[in-house]
């Protein structure tokens, strides 16, 4: 899944009077960035296919609040004692957060069994979020940038060389701040 385009990308780091670098090269870039920026959040932010097939994921279900996947709409919620036979939710539960999506928890109004199994078709956003886009973008510059200090080393000023960080960009990290999953990428629950 990548959440900006070859020729975005080519146009957002735009050097003009150089060599080009080739789509395939630009597209690995490309496809690193992406990876980087769902490892820094803790999630995908792969669309949700229209008309897709029905299918389930189990989590373990530890207090009345669960935590899901990603999901725009949900089809069927069922629980588990020992996650081979399933019935249906024996309590009433409604989707978290209220008023957007994706849905990212379910809560109950009691306990659920052990195990819990969400049914959906729509795994995933109804669309990438646009500071994904820009994120994507900024981070891909970089990480094509980083090319030309293949020893880590970016320049050199008064002071000696000039390190490049191993971390994410400041900028692109307050940008994906506010969408990182604190119970994937801190282990909060």
């Amino acid at each position: 899944m990548s959440y900006a385009t070859v020729a975005e990308c080519r146009a957002w780091i735009g050097r003009p009077g150089t060599t080009p670098t080739p789509d395939d090269v630009l597209a690995a870039v490309l496809a690193s960035a992406c990876e980087d920026i769902d490892a820094h959040c803790g999630r995908s932010f792969a669309v949700a296919p229209v008309d897709a097939e029905v299918t389930s994921r189990v989590y373990v279900a530890d207090s009345p609040r669960v935590l899901i996947d990603d999901v725009c709409v949900i089809d069927g919620v069922e629980e588990s004692e020992d996650g081979v036979a399933w019935t249906p939710a024996a309590v009433t539960w409604h989707a978290e957060p209220w008023n957007v999506t994706p849905v990212t928890t379910i809560v109950g109004d009691g306990a659920f069994s052990a195990y819990v199994r969400v049914t959906s078709s729509a795994w995933g956003w109804p669309s990438v979020p646009a500071r994904v886009c820009q994120a994507t973008l900024m981070h891909t510059a970089r990480l094509h940038a980083r090319r030309n200090s293949p020893s880590g080393v970016e320049g050199i000023d008064d002071f000696g060389a000039v390190r490049v960080s191993g971390r994410l960009d400041g900028d692109v990290a307050r940008m994906l701040e506010p969408l990182r999953r604190a119970d994937r990428v801190l282990g909060l629950a």
